[in-house]
């Protein structure tokens, strides 16, 4: 993977200044991120950030019953691990690439040392931080008050807007996991979209048919995230 500025499609990166973008070039190591790869877990120290470039990974919160639901994502419009960057030393969840791709990774010790609080990059990692609460707080208002089909659709459209395709490889076991609902209920959901020719689902894809009859079944959690980040990543 290039690391040329024109070849950068993380947002956050994208959106520095040039010079900006040559000081922690050097740091910016490529890394690729494979289906069901495990980046960290839960009490990890935060040893790196991850620019994710391609592809989309999960923050997933787990009980210690060993249950298990998504929180939050990070696509290319963000960093895995930003907590660091404001004095959070540990992970509080697993990141799982749910969708694979390429990322663009940095130690975050050396990092730290150079981040101006002064510099764009440091305002830009801020406003991300507050959109990754805005995301995280509807995720749980989500999962809370509306109906599983609303919550699916939300979902679909998450990934759909990170995968940059129609087809997203996703079984019913993994959606069952990320919505933190049973599995029953999930296939109720999926054939409520499939009779709708909202989506087709085969065995571990679902292929997006219709995304803005998707839009107006999802719930405002999708719209309220999705404005945030565009607020916070616009120069």
């Amino acid at each position: 993977m290039s690391t040329s500025k024109t070849s950068i499609r993380n947002r956050i990166l994208a959106a520095l200044p040039e010079k900006d973008y040559e000081r922690i070039l050097p740091q910016l190591e490529p890394v690729e991120l494979p289906h069901g790869k495990i980046l960290c877990e839960p009490d990890d120290p935060i040893s790196h950030l991850y620019f994710v470039n391609e592809g989309m990974t999960s923050l997933v919160a787990l009980t210690e019953e060993g249950q298990s639901i998504e929180v939050g994502v990070i696509g290319k419009e963000g960093v895995l691990g930003f907590q660091a960057v404001f004095g959070g030393d540990m992970m509080q969840h697993r990141g799982l690439v749910q969708i694979p791709g390429a990322a663009l990774r940095v130690k975050i010790g050396k990092f730290k040392e150079e981040l101006d609080p002064l510099s764009v990059l440091h305002n830009l990692l801020m406003r991300y931080n507050y959109a990754m609460l805005t995301q995280i707080t509807q995720s749980v208002v989500c999962n809370r008050f509306h109906e599983v089909e609303e919550r699916l659709a939300r979902w679909l459209l998450i990934c759909h807007d990170r995968a940059e395709s129609d087809d997203l490889p996703l079984t019913q076991e993994f959606i069952s996991i990320m919505l933190g609902a049973r599995r029953p209920g999930v296939n109720a959901a999926i054939g409520v979209l499939e009779k709708a020719e909202l989506i087709h689902h085969s065995r571990g894809k679902v292929v997006v048919i219709d995304r803005q009859g998707l839009e107006e079944v999802s719930c405002e959690c999708y719209r309220v995230a999705k404005k945030e980040f565009d607020r916070a990543l616009s120069t």
